[in-house]
């Protein structure tokens, strides 16, 4: 099984417009889906934001200095892309809301180099769920909101 670095970071990287979508009507708990999120391994955070027309998408505003050997995209399978910096990196988005989800999204797993279907679900204790699939195997991790100042990064 794949082990995702879900740190969910969609942040405002390139966001235009707000999306408009009442947080009680689709189903959310808490504040929504937009913020910073810890990812289970503790080893990165993912900033979650309005992003082009209804959708929301994420980038990587921390990662874990702790392992410096991951501090850029080196699994990706375009060549040309292994030197770009993991903070910042796009690894969410196209999600949009149906029936209190976010579903239909892509996310890219910096571990393996490989973007899957996505889809994120509110659960209990203010957390929220990713789960990113290849056909019919998924492999889930809960997220926890991340509060206060991010830690330093590699180059901070």
């Amino acid at each position: 099984m794949y082990s995702f670095v879900l740190p969910l970071i969609l942040l405002l990287g390139s966001v235009a417009t707000p999306v408009k979508t009442d947080p009680a009507k689709a189903g959310l708990l808490g504040a929504g889906i937009e913020g910073h999120w810890m990812t289970e391994n503790q080893r990165a955070v993912v900033e979650i934001a309005a992003c082009e027309g209804e959708t929301y998408c994420g980038h990587l505003r921390w990662v874990n200095p702790e392992n410096p050997a991951v501090i850029t995209d080196r699994k990706n399978k375009d060549k040309t892309k292994r030197d770009t910096p993991l903070v910042g990196l796009k690894v969410l988005w196209g999600l949009r809301i149906k029936d209190g989800r976010f579903v239909d999204g892509k996310i890219y797993n910096v571990e393996d180099g490989n973007t899957y279907a996505s889809r994120i679900k509110p659960v209990a204790g203010g957390k929220v769920q990713a789960e990113g699939c290849f056909l019919v195997v998924c492999q889930k991790q809960v997220l926890t909101r991340y509060e206060g100042n991010l830690p330093p990064n590699f180059a901070d």
